[in-house]
């Protein structure tokens, strides 16, 4: 083959194919190696139709890599010699490149005409990677039309548009938090040992009595459910009788959980926390079932105390990994899941998409999130989706439930039948935890945040099992209107580069503030195994 109208960049990444046969120990050069010298090249044609077409390059590069580490060596090709041919695939390619400078009007062979001389291919190895990340010939001639006509990326420009409103540096936010550790031992009955440390003011150890029995306490949270059905009730000017309910449950809880020598360790804490101008992060540990599903987001002292970003609450897991932070370039991506609307399980897409679209719009014209749906899907979509992009958050609307037999949760997922079945979440977090990027999971679904039994049944315990980094599920059903302003702050919060704790928080704040006298607010519960809330190393403009 002849290269002498090649470019420079395009004769360099057939020297580069040349050496990737050497390196995965194959005899001919195919097109599978001039496809990963392509992805190699630094700000390479192919790097930038990728990030226009919003695919994240360094996936498909690990795709790639394993096909041509699970093709057989040297055999495959059946070379002979120690000598290295090109296959009449290679050749092929490099004739349809020349065709597609022609088409273009182009004197010399460039990397594009390569890139779409390999489109042309069918059911080979490279053809059918194409097809998982939807990367056809038309897309990419589109990509190339709009980086030939000089157009800058609507996200870049958007993102530099905000930069005087939005301050990324890690260094000027303040993420610091002091840790006030308190974990919760079962001793049998409603007897309970008590542990609390703080680096800051030492440890204490109490045993107390959880107050309320069997009876007072399915009591309470009936009147926490009644409170949380009459939160599309507006304007009333005084806490309902089941309010006020509500408010005295979370001081029981509190008192429970702040025996005296506790309590004093605490205000200590805080005290010392506010000196260094820090907040107080609570790491609750719960080693019990029976108390582990209790609403403890609604815990009472003077105020509630998950309504100040000062202290906020945390279900903290730990495990023996810990994940990397990720440093990431704006938009934080989004896969919005939407579960199936047919059978018994009614579910208003068209309204679901609208309520968070319309939360995040303004997030999303600015550059600063991205956000995809994936409606009704199977979990081969599911599993796919995955493959093809680099997602940060998984966000899920729709159906769930707990399995008393399996003592384990589940959401609800459709069939290739259109058939409802049930994805336990150890299916789920078997399919998430190998998608290396994402940080967080949202569960806007039913009993999403309890369990059963065994403390790690919940369908959020097993994510956390699992290797996620962060849980946010929602332990009781929320109106619109609370999910809306929710998203809307905690995802704005989230994108400034703020501990995901601290996003929480904020987004409890928004809630009581847009809505008068709701405890909608304590709906959400936030598992967490980074120690200091903090998600993303830093993020890019």
């Amino acid at each position: 083959m002849r290269f002498d109208r090649f470019t420079e960049r395009a004769q360099d990444a057939v020297a580069k194919a040349y050496q990737n046969v050497q390196r995965y120990s194959h005899s001919q050069v195919d097109t599978e190696h001039l496809f990963m010298a392509l992805l190699e090249q630094n700000n390479g044609a192919l790097a930038q139709i990728l990030d226009y077409l919003h695919i994240d390059l360094e996936v498909v590069n690990l795709r790639l890599d394993e096909v041509l580490r699970n093709s057989p060596k040297v055999s495959i090709y059946g070379g002979s010699g120690g000598q290295i041919f090109y296959t009449p695939r290679m050749r092929t390619v490099v004739e349809l490149s020349q065709s597609e400078a022609t088409q273009l009007k182009d004197e010399f062979i460039s990397t594009e005409h390569l890139i779409l001389g390999i489109l042309n291919e069918h059911k080979t190895p490279t053809s059918l990677l194409l097809q998982e990340f939807g990367i056809t010939k038309e897309r990419v001639l589109e990509a190339i039309q709009y980086l030939r006509g000089g157009k800058k990326n609507k996200t870049t420009v958007a993102t530099l548009k905000n930069k005087a409103s939005h301050d990324w540096s890690q260094s000027n936010i303040t993420l610091d938090y002091l840790d006030f550790e308190l974990e919760v031992r079962s001793l049998g009955g409603r007897e309970y040992q008590l542990v609390a440390e703080s680096l800051t003011a030492g440890k204490a150890r109490e045993q107390a009595t959880f107050p309320l029995d069997t009876l007072q306490l399915e009591n309470s949270l009936l009147k926490l459910h009644v409170a949380l059905a009459r939160s599309d009730n507006r304007g009333r000017k005084i806490l309902s009788k089941e309010e006020q309910s509500v408010q005295d449950f979370g001081i029981q809880l509190f008192n429970f959980l702040f025996p005296k020598s506790i309590f004093a360790l605490y205000e200590r804490s805080l005290t010392e926390a506010q000196r260094q101008n820090k907040g107080l992060r609570l790491k609750l540990h719960l080693t019990d079932s029976d108390l582990a599903h209790l609403p403890w987001e609604f815990l009472h002292h003077q105020d509630y105390l998950c309504l100040a970003h000062e202290t906020p609450l945390v279900r903290y897991v730990e495990l023996a990994r810990i994940e990397p932070l990720l440093s990431v370039s704006a938009p934080l991506r989004v896969l919005g899941v939407i579960g199936p609307d047919y059978g018994p399980y009614t579910l208003d897409m068209a309204r679901e998409k609208e309520r968070i679209g319309r939360a995040l719009d303004d997030l999303q014209e600015e550059g600063l999130l991205e956000l995809h749906w994936l409606a009704q899907p199977t979990w081969r979509d599911l599993a796919r989706e995955l493959r093809r992009r680099s997602w940060h958050i998984f966000h899920f609307i729709g159906h769930g439930g707990f399995d008393e037999t399996r003592d384990e949760g589940y959401l609800l997922l459709g069939d290739d039948s259109r058939q409802v079945r049930r994805f336990y979440a150890t299916e789920l977090g078997r399919l998430l935890s190998q998608h290396r990027p994402l940080r967080l999971v949202l569960l806007n679904a039913c009993e999403g945040a309890k369990g059963g039994h065994d403390l790690f049944s919940s369908t959020a315990h097993i994510l956390m099992a699992k290797g996620l980094p962060a849980v946010l599920a929602m332990q009781y059903e929320i109106t619109d209107k609370a999910a809306i302003e929710f998203a809307r702050t905690f995802y704005e919060t989230i994108a400034e580069g703020w501990p995901v704790d601290r996003a929480v928080s904020e987004a409890r704040l928004a809630m009581s503030f847009a809505f008068t006298n709701t405890v909608e607010w304590g709906v959400p519960v936030l598992f967490m195994r980074s120690p200091d809330g903090v998600l993303f190393k830093e993020i890019q403009l």
